[in-house]
């Protein structure tokens, strides 16, 4: 029980600190100074403030360093929100999550404290920028067996051309056996005034003038523009200290209202949009409560059994992992498409297209209901603007570097012949020839990757069949459940004593 209380306490620690940089490992208390005291960090508090410091360090249960105009900062660690390594000097970013992960252990008067859980996640995608490997990409999350496989396109911001060739790094840095059926670039090549954004099915869309919402609210009627309006590392999520007032259905409510052109008849929605590491940690805990049962309930998700026809109902459902998008039209509100969370350690913009002409006057309203703590979002906008001509290639890797050569095989064709990662610190480098631009164009390049993974769970014990239909059959259970044992975890870390100073 001690344990499993470790895990969640962690898990909750993860989600209030959490950074929009990803961690290639978690670090402890002792090893601040070297890692981070030379960076600044920008933290944001959970009043949605922001503080930016240089030279960082743990004092107690504050987070203490110099201020902007030089005067010295402290910030207790419960009223922070997330915190951004503003300049690296190291191959990987690092989530200070994991520092004060560890750091709420040492307050609690615990000696020493076990590892962070890995949880539920996906390959890790890294592109050369010219000097570094940059991190990129988190395909398929919530993949987590064959049947449940799916392709993302995402879009690789940092990657640079050195001579005539693009590298991109696939690694399994998790507790997991990763499975990746195909692996290219997608290069489009377009007019230097636009953006091109990907949709879920990997339609390409140009973006002329996107333009943010001109209000943002709430269900309380909080106005939450300033986190939404820009792709920052400025985030809307749940408010951590709100531990009481959740909503009958454990949701949050969002309307956002964005100017409507006359006579537009198809929206661009282009959003950012995180599944935020609470609720990746809850997608562990749910399959552990199958316990020796596990591998038989993969077995029948594969088999499109039952238990497939139970999982997709109730993601479509609870809206976890997939968001229903909602907007206002003259016959009131009105399902127009699913958003796919990205993460939880990195997310990019993804477009989501669809009618409007039932949408009437000059406003278009959109809707959503996330479960709350489940999810985070960075930026949303609008274009309306016709869709303009754009040359796609899609590049196959000529080379994987040993030990891999079988890899070239294994990603060039969506033909179930897998690229196999068996192992936590695998990893394989490929290198893609770039085809000459066209002329007076603009490049923007895409990964399309298309996998599953399997989590290496040491599930045991009787399954919690209890548990487990009142998850699927009590609508919004799983949601309370995890917003039950986060509250609870919220009370142990506010009233946890100090370590003397």
């Amino acid at each position: 029980m001690k344990s499993f209380q470790f895990r969640i306490l962690v898990s909750a620690v993860l989600i209030c600190f959490f950074s929009a940089c990803v961690s290639q490992r978690y670090i402890s208390p002792q090893e601040i100074t070297p890692e981070i005291q030379n960076n600044k960090i920008l933290i944001q508090q959970t009043d949605g403030s922001l503080v930016e410091m240089r030279f960082p360090t743990l004092a107690g249960g504050r987070i203490a360093g110099i201020g902007k105009g030089g005067q010295k900062v402290e910030i207790e660690i419960p009223s922070i929100q997330s915190v951004q390594i503003i300049h690296k000097d190291y191959k990987y970013p690092i989530l200070l999550a994991g520092v004060l992960g560890v750091a709420t252990f040492l307050f609690i008067g615990m000696e020493t404290a076990p590892s962070p859980p890995p949880s539920e996640s996906c390959p890790f995608i890294y592109s050369f920028d010219g000097h570094h490997w940059a991190f990129e990409a988190e395909p398929y999350g919530g993949a987590f067996c064959q049947a449940l496989e799916r392709a993302e396109w995402i879009p690789l911001d940092r990657i640079k051309e050195v001579n005539g060739r693009y590298r991109i790094l696939i690694g399994n840095e998790l507790e997991e056996t990763q499975y990746t059926d195909e692996l290219k670039l997608l290069i489009v090549d377009h007019q230097k005034d636009i953006k091109i954004s990907s949709d879920a099915a990997g339609k390409m869309h140009s973006l002329s003038a996107p333009q943010p919402p001109f209000r943002a609210r709430d269900g309380l009627g909080n106005d939450i523009l300033t986190e939404v309006t820009s792709n920052n590392r400025v985030f809307w999520q749940s408010q951590i200290e709100d531990t009481t007032a959740f909503p009958q259905e454990w949701r949050d409510e969002l309307t956002f209202e964005f100017s409507k052109p006359a006579g537009a008849r198809l929206a661009k929605l282009q959003i950012n949009a995180w599944t935020t590491a609470w609720g990746a940690a809850a997608a562990r805990d749910f399959l552990a409560l199958y316990g020796l049962g596990l591998r038989s309930f993969y077995a029948d998700i594969n088999g499109l059994g039952p238990s497939y026809h139970r999982v997709i109902t109730w993601f479509m459902n609870e809206e976890l992992y997939l968001l229903k998008i909602q907007v206002e039209t003259r016959d009131g509100w009105k399902e127009k498409g699913l958003i796919y969370g990205g993460g939880p350690y990195i997310a990019k913009e993804k477009t989501y297209a669809f009618d409007i002409s039932d949408v009437p006057g000059d406003i278009l309203r959109i809707k959503l209901r996330p479960p709350r703590h489940f999810w985070m979002f960075n930026s949303l906008a609008v274009d309306y603007s016709p869709e303009l001509p754009m040359r796609i290639t899609e590049v196959a890797a000529e080379k994987a570097m040993a030990p891999w050569p079988s890899a070239l095989g294994q990603l060039n064709a969506d033909d179930s012949n897998y690229l196999v990662l068996n192992r936590k610190g695998e990893s394989v480098e490929l290198t893609f020839c770039v085809p000459q631009v066209a002329r007076d164009c603009a490049r923007t390049v895409f990964l399309k990757a298309k996998g599953y993974y399997d989590i290496h769970l040491d599930a045991g014990g009787v399954p919690r069949w209890d548990v487990i239909e009142r998850i699927y059959n009590e609508p919004g259970f799983c949601v309370r459940l995890a917003n039950e044992r986060y509250r609870e975890m919220i009370h142990w870390a506010h009233q946890a004593p100090h370590a003397p100073e």
